[in-house]
């Protein structure tokens, strides 16, 4: 019983820590994704749009794909009023990829698919739920 519980207690414990990783890992990448966004015009930027910006990040992926006949990333517009750099595809990364900089719709009511110009990449977004 002894050995269970310490099993147990720490099961918990990693379980735990995982989560508090995920989550500071997902703020900080909104946090980063909003500086980059707001890189020129830093008054722009708020607490209550990097929280939009993590929440929006938990529906969103970036998988290879070799799906052709979806329209490309570019095709929506590219944020550049505030961007110092807009050649967002040299040395692409899909874990660094700031997919904020389009004109994407992340509140749709279903799953969108854009391909990622220039790459093998798919980016997903996921439907946003209602409660």
């Amino acid at each position: 019983m002894k050995y269970f519980k310490k099993a147990l207690t720490l099961s918990i414990t990693l379980a735990l820590s995982l989560t508090i990783v995920s989550a500071n890992s997902t703020n900080d990448k909104a946090e980063a994704f909003a500086n980059q966004l707001f890189e020129n015009c830093i008054e722009h930027l708020d607490s209550r749009l990097i929280d939009d910006i993590a929440e929006v990040i938990e529906r969103v992926s970036i998988v290879k794909s070799n799906e052709t006949n979806l329209p490309l990333v570019s095709t929506n517009g590219i944020k550049s009023k505030c961007l110092n750099n807009t050649n967002l595809f040299d040395n692409f990364n899909p874990e660094t990829f700031n997919y904020f900089l389009f004109y994407l719709d992340f509140w749709a009511q279903e799953t969108t698919k854009y391909r990622i110009d220039g790459t093998e990449y798919v980016l997903i977004i996921q439907a946003q739920t209602t409660n």
